[in-house]
């Protein structure tokens, strides 16, 4: 019997059968995604809503819906929402654990399940939406493989970026561990003073 040779060729495998594609174009649908979220007009955001971007694998396509926040927070919840685009959306809330909560999505009309990429999270202080946060779904469904690699492969990215930049100012920082979720990175850092 032929298979993948290794656990890496394996999570590759699995992440290209349940999404149809392979870890990097999961990776430029979450920048799609990201993209369409940031450009909604985010004036009259309702601070009891938030908005999820699903990718349908069947037709290339982000799908954005919204749902009222108090059901997003409530494991088991089962809702029927519209989509921006007239559809229908079946969610299911899987796990309620504020912004990490995780969801399944499928399309009423053909059945297929969507892959929940990125879920817009209105902050509220004061009674108002300060800020709409954009995070990454963790959610056990389709792609979930695939969506936690581009959530690896992102967070190394910023993290080094970010070391870069700290690295100019004379803050040497050392990873001595991979990112993973089975362990935690350590960090240590060094000072240089500037005379």
């Amino acid at each position: 019997m032929s298979g993948p040779s290794s656990p890496t060729a394996s999570k590759a495998s699995e992440a290209v059968v349940a999404t149809g594609l392979p870890s990097s174009d999961i990776s430029s649908r979450i920048s799609e995604a990201r993209r369409l979220l940031s450009s909604r007009q985010t004036s009259g955001t309702s601070r009891d809503l938030v908005t999820v971007a699903a990718f349908d694998p069947a037709t290339s396509q982000i799908t954005i819906f919204s749902l009222p926040k108090t059901e997003f927070l409530v494991k088991d919840a089962d809702l029927s929402v519209n989509t921006q685009a007239g559809g229908t959306v079946r969610v299911h809330v899987v796990r309620a654990n504020g912004v990490n909560t995780a969801v399944t999505a499928a399309d009423v009309s053909t059945g297929r399940q969507l892959v929940p990429l990125l879920v817009q999270f209105p902050i509220v202080k004061a009674g108002a939406v300060s800020e709409n946060s954009l995070l990454h779904f963790g959610a056990p469904g389709p792609g979930f493989t695939a969506v936690t690699e581009a959530g690896k492969t992102y967070v190394r990215r910023m993290l080094d970026a970010a070391a870069g930049r700290l690295a100019e100012d004379g803050v040497r920082l050392a990873l001595t561990s991979s990112i993973s979720p089975n362990t935690s990175a350590s960090l240590s850092t060094q000072t240089t003073s500037a005379s």
